[in-house]
């Protein structure tokens, strides 16, 4: 996974690591992510990816379902474009992962399918899904997680990080238990061929974290809470961010905003993405209460 510029949140993020590691242990715990919308519960787990598991010994898949899907061919493609952005510099492990889902979906064997490329079988899995009902949507994302335990626990460690998985459960009309869901996750992480692989899973659902919690497996589920940051937090991303994009400012105009800007880093990005060359009183001033308007905030 390509390496991204990240900001902030250091101390938390050697935390969930540490938490993930080690993967060359056959593990059945399920890592979760959960923290409320903007607090960089995403940037966290892709950092981590790229970060800790970014060498040749690890295949790393971040999963990415924080859209609605509200027709499963949509969902479809969506899947499917992602494992081939992310796995294109591991062609073999993507060729294999496909076949093995197209498999599964037609019944045609293995064998008679190697001699295809990437694209052709991406076609025969759409021709394959043409029609189909919500509850194949979910098979083909099981058949997909099968083959890309098995493949990459077949070649080294591997880490599947799965952005609001609660979006594809309600896109199949709830028609999919959670707790089969966990099991199923564990059953993996178990498996002979495939016990180097970890999941983990991020939320910001309270609904879908509970209902983790209250199932039959909920021994197995290892929460790490992302919240809001402290106010000493916010100031120091709040001046990187500055210094980065070179923009001048004075720290006691910074100083004086903290409060209203909050702990929640994406408003932090947005307020420092409008400003430009400085950060002077009247042009925070003017970024803040813009991000803010309509809210009844006093500046």
């Amino acid at each position: 996974m390509r390496q991204r510029l990240f900001i902030g949140r250091r101390v938390e993020s050697k935390c969930l690591a540490h938490i993930i590691k080690p993967l060359d242990m056959p593990i059945r715990d399920i890592v979760v992510l959960i923290g409320p919308h903007g607090v960089g519960k995403t940037s966290i787990a892709r950092y981590i990816l790229s970060k800790y598991y970014g060498g040749d010994e690890y295949t790393c898949l971040y999963i990415n379902l924080s859209r609605s899907y509200v027709q499963p061919s949509t969902f479809i493609y969506d899947l499917l474009d992602q494992f081939r952005d992310q796995l294109r510099d591991r062609y073999s492990v993507l060729k294999n992962v496909l076949i093995s889902v197209l498999s599964g979906l037609t019944g045609t064997v293995v064998s008679r399918l190697t001699g295809l490329n990437v694209d052709e079988i991406i076609r025969e899995i759409s021709d394959a899904l043409v029609g189909k009902g919500v509850r194949d949507l979910y098979y083909l994302f099981d058949r997909s997680l099968e083959a890309l335990s098995h493949t990459i626990g077949g070649e080294g460690y591997g880490l599947i990080v799965i952005d609001e998985l609660q979006n594809l459960l309600k896109t199949v009309g709830g028609k999919i238990n959670v707790s089969v869901l966990v099991k199923r996750f564990m059953d993996l992480e178990e498996h002979v061929s495939s016990g180097r692989v970890r999941f983990l899973l991020v939320t910001s659902d309270y609904g879908f974290y509970n209902d983790l919690l209250i199932g039959p497996y909920m021994e197995y589920i290892r929460s790490f809470y992302l919240g809001e940051m402290c106010r000493d937090d916010v100031f120091k991303l709040f001046t990187e961010l500055l210094e980065l994009r070179g923009i001048r400012y004075s720290v006691d105009y910074i100083d004086k905003y903290m409060d209203i800007v909050g702990g929640t880093p994406s408003i932090v990005y947005e307020i420092v993405s409008r400003l430009s060359r400085e950060a002077g009183e009247d042009m925070l001033r003017k970024a803040i209460s813009t991000l803010y308007r309509g809210r009844n905030i006093r500046l």
